[in-house]
């Protein structure tokens, strides 16, 4: 009785501190924090997720259980976005989340990489006429109030000896506010203000300035303590951005397999290669590019051919490709 005891607080001890991979295994299918109001990101329309986010996780699905469709997505409010993942109510938290100093050392939890750089910026109408923020001097600006945004544009104003209005609300109705004209300037992370144009009545009349007034790089969170289901988000974005980089997508992933290339071989866990050790099954790599896609398969089809959003790739391309991505070596 005793030692049935202890097996059991064992168990239970154990599932506390972490081993979020068994958790995931014996629930059947991963659970996914997510926007879920955000196009090209983590859209949910007519019960169907769509997004860059929420491919992501699809493909941490195939990467576990070889079955793009065992995963849940559960809608996240941003104020409780980092309790609930702390509380298990989801496995990782994919919610346009950014990695900062504070997040990362002073809460229990963790950033596995950066899925999207961001910055903040501005979106105004065309018809004003202008072509840079440093023309927005006495401009009326819609801002959200539960958000660093305001700190950002005050430092960007002060910076520049211009002055400005805020109107403060919160982020949905600061994009009623800025379609009725009660404000000159919306502004938002740029990512955002893309998503947000997508859904204005003409958003050809529409663009987003120039100027980037923030860092803002969006990435996966998971709880603090389990280092090998960081190991594994870590890994999986790493996989979707080394099969951009070796030209291995979605439609010609199946032509790598005879490969005698030792660095695609490793890759693909086609030969003694490093994809066992996380608790996955060898050929994992394969299995994500081969349902999901690259980073690029990813990207362009969320965020380039996706309501209008057109976005460009800018920072978010491959380092040897004008922008800053860049997969660690999976050697």
């Amino acid at each position: 009785m005793k030692l049935s005891f202890f097996i059991f607080m064992f168990i239970i001890a154990k599932t506390l501190c972490g081993d979020t991979l068994s958790i995931i295994k014996t629930r059947g299918y991963l659970l996914c924090g997510a926007n879920g109001n955000f196009p090209g990101f983590s859209l949910v329309k007519n019960k169907k997720w769509s997004g860059l986010d929420v491919d992501y996780c699809r493909a941490l699905a195939v990467a576990i259980f070889n079955n793009e469709k065992k995963v849940k997505f559960i809608k996240v409010s941003n104020k409780k976005k980092f309790e609930d993942l702390i509380n298990f109510k989801y496995d990782v938290l994919v919610r346009n989340t950014t990695w900062t100093f504070e997040r990362d050392t002073s809460m229990s939890v963790k950033f596995a990489g950066v899925t999207y750089y961001d910055g903040q910026g501005f979106l105004i109408l065309k018809d004003f006429g202008l072509n840079s923020a440093l023309e927005l001097n006495n401009a009326h600006i819609c801002i959200a109030d539960n958000s660093t945004g305001k700190r950002n544009v005050d430092y960007f104003f002060k910076k520049h000896n211009m002055k400005y209005k805020a109107i403060l609300n919160t982020e949905d109705l600061s994009i009623i506010d800025f379609e009725k004209g009660r404000c000159d300037v919306i502004t938002n992370d740029k990512s955002k203000l893309y998503s947000i144009k997508s859904t204005l009545k003409e958003p050809s009349a529409y663009k987003v300035l120039p100027e980037t007034i923030s860092k803002e790089p969006f990435g996966p969170v998971v709880r603090n303590h389990d280092d090998n289901w960081l190991d594994i988000t870590k890994w999986v974005l790493f996989v979707l951005l080394e099969a951009e980089e070796l030209n291995i997508n979605k439609k010609n992933a199946f032509l790598f397999i005879d490969s005698k290339n030792p660095r695609i071989q490793k890759f693909l866990g086609l030969n003694d290669s490093i994809e066992t050790m996380h608790g996955l099954d060898n050929g994992w790599s394969y299995n994500v590019i081969s349902k999901i896609g690259n980073y690029k398969d990813i990207f362009d089809k969320n965020l380039i051919n996706n309501m209008g959003l057109n976005i460009d790739r800018g920072l978010n391309a491959l380092w040897n490709r004008g922008g800053i991505m860049y997969p660690l070596p999976i050697k």
